[in-house]
């Protein structure tokens, strides 16, 4: 905890940073609770402010520019998670620093989305695949009807099914990164991973198949004919 802590207040450096954390009701009645206390106690800098703000309070700043670092203590909670994704999407901090607690988490996967750094181990995730990332894409241009049933449902498994085919294995951590990197909120990520979790313990669901056999493919070509940066520059 100590060396880790350490590494996170070098990283923060001197710039202000500011704390978020759980609503108030649900950081005094959770166990978490003790644990964010200790965690402050450790990574607190003299620019850090005070333990006062929420996550729904961070949502709030989506349309803002802070000149400082956005510290977010042990989120929990779909609205916590998306209040962080939008905050990093819009780049409202300069740096972001988020205490996860299980690797498995959500938070962990809006990340890896960006090729964070893990301040732990000092190392850099690798950016999601960009392929899975285009498919991914189309997954989020469905958003508005929803994914867990419908056209949305049926276009989300239709592409994992179809990446199975072409040799991607269905694995949340890979698909989520790749979810989040394509602009895609937590609510939908979360049916995106329970659609994983079940194809991966054998559940046949039901759906129309809304692409070709070769989407893939047809990605793969799609991407090959957009404009380089170069090109348009």
């Amino acid at each position: 905890m100590v060396e880790r802590s350490e590494r996170i207040r070098t990283w923060i450096g001197d710039t202000a940073a500011y704390v978020f954390c759980a609503e108030k009701r649900d950081y005094c009645a959770s166990m978490s609770g003790r644990i964010e206390r200790d965690l402050f106690e450790h990574i607190q800098t003299p620019t850090t402010k005070a333990i006062t703000a929420s996550f729904s309070e961070l949502y709030k700043l989506k349309d803002e520019k802070i000149d400082a670092t956005l510290i977010a203590l042990v989120p929990f909670r779909e609205p916590d998670f998306e209040s962080i994704r939008k905050a990093i999407e819009d780049d409202t901090f300069d740096k972001v620093v988020i205490l996860i607690m299980r690797e498995g988490e959500m938070s962990r996967s809006i990340a890896r989305a960006y090729g964070a750094l893990n301040l732990g181990t000092g190392v850099c995730d690798e950016l999601p695949d960009s392929l899975m990332v285009e498919a991914a894409r189309m997954m989020v241009n469905e958003e508005h009807n929803g994914l867990s049933s419908g056209i949305g449902k049926d276009a989300t498994l239709s592409l994992i099914h179809a990446f199975r085919q072409s040799g991607v294995p269905a694995q949340k951590e890979p698909w989520l990164a790749a979810y989040f990197a394509a602009g895609g909120e937590v609510r939908h990520a979360e049916t995106v991973a329970k659609f994983i979790d079940e194809i991966n313990k054998g559940t046949r669901h039901r759906y129309k198949q809304r692409y070709r056999a070769n989407i893939v493919e047809i990605i793969k070509e799609r991407m090959l004919e957009k404009p380089s940066l170069k090109e348009t520059s």
